[in-house]
């Protein structure tokens, strides 16, 4: 059987659909997380300052700041430790205000490694039931309508500049965040 790359599978889902991809070119991209080019999260970060899927619906974080925060300063890694939530790892926003993360056991609900998805009205996550490499490879290849036929929903409140989001996805973490803290009181 015939291996294929990450960074290989990553470029043919790019083609693939209708994505837009914002490159890194300026340094070698040195996460905290330690990913190498062995998964496709290394190599979205190691090649992206971001990649927009699904039409423009769906935004994931990169590995550098040039457009809007990196993976890195959205999660609040600084030398090697988190600052927001440690028990998940914020990687991509859809336009709406929906945040979507991989579990690390931030909800015992979730099998860790599971992608989640945060509505913007809602303080609880939904399972998506996959990993994050099936869960981008569906993104890639997803048109709007496939969007809205799997159940998702659209708004009339588009966060469209990313300072904003990002914003927004900072302020949610921290609620997030004093309410698991007040939990475990």
């Amino acid at each position: 059987m015939n291996d294929v790359s990450s960074e290989k599978l990553l470029d043919d889902w790019i083609l693939s659909g209708k994505n837009e991809i914002y490159s890194r070119l300026e340094k070698k991209y040195d996460s905290f997380l330690h990913l190498t080019s062995k998964s496709v999260l290394g190599v979205m970060l190691a090649k992206y300052s971001m990649v927009t899927t699904t039409e423009k619906r769906i935004r994931f974080f990169g590995g550098d700041h040039k457009i809007r925060s990196s993976l890195d300063e959205i999660n609040g890694l600084i030398d090697g430790k988190k600052t927001k939530i440690p028990d998940m790892l914020v990687i991509a926003d859809d336009i709406c205000g929906g945040i979507f993360a991989i579990n690390n056991g931030f909800v015992k609900k979730v099998n860790v490694g599971n992608v989640m998805f945060l509505p913007y009205s809602a303080l609880c996550f939904e399972d998506l039931g996959i990993g994050h490499a099936d869960f981008v490879h569906w993104c890639m290849t997803c048109s709007y309508n496939d969007w809205l036929m799997n159940g998702w929903k659209t708004s009339e409140n588009e966060f469209i500049d990313y300072k904003k989001a990002d914003e927004y996805i900072l302020a949610k973490l921290t609620v997030l965040k004093d309410l698991r803290e007040e939990e475990e009181r």
